[in-house]
């Protein structure tokens, strides 16, 4: 299996399970008797919204590692990433420890403004740019333990 091979493999991998996240998310929303629906694919793509629970926009994530998060100011296209999008709400789905954690979309926003150094290099606390392989995106990688203050709601998954 040669690079592309293993970058295919992945992309498909992190969709499916962004899926799965997004799945769960809108089942434990309907269990909870909130009127949600599946935004429109249009929606979806340019303000970054996956639902919506009343006018409310919720923007869902996957993410396997408890431990780091990535925060995107410009996605692979170069566009808008999901902190400037129009979601009201980032919901992270931890897999590692089954929880939806809740952050206000703005709030991150301001948080990654502390950090003013880019580089290409895979360091932590930079803005990093990946440009490789046609990407043209720009994700800040943080802990999960620094965000923590921002967390607003936070609902564990126990029986799946």
């Amino acid at each position: 299996m040669d690079w592309y091979d293993r970058k295919t493999d992945n992309i498909q991998r992190m969709k499916s399970q962004g899926k799965e996240a997004e799945d769960l998310f809108f089942d434990v929303m309907k269990m909870l008797k909130k009127p949600i629906k599946k935004a429109s694919l249009q929606n979806d793509k340019y303000k970054h919204i996956d639902f919506y629970i009343g006018s409310t926009g919720y923007d869902v994530k996957h993410r396997q590692d408890v431990n780091y998060v990535w925060l995107e100011y410009r996605n692979n296209h170069g566009g808008k990433g999901w902190l400037r999008g129009e979601a009201k709400w980032i919901v992270m789905y931890y897999e590692q420890i089954r929880s939806f954690y809740f952050y206000k979309r703005q709030e991150l926003l301001e948080y990654s403004k502390q950090y003013k150094k880019t580089t290409t290099q895979k360091k932590h606390y930079h803005w990093r740019t990946r440009t490789q392989f046609g990407r043209n995106d720009l994700v800040l990688l943080v802990r999960k333990k620094d965000i923590n203050h921002l967390t607003q709601h936070q609902i564990t998954i126990t029986n799946v």
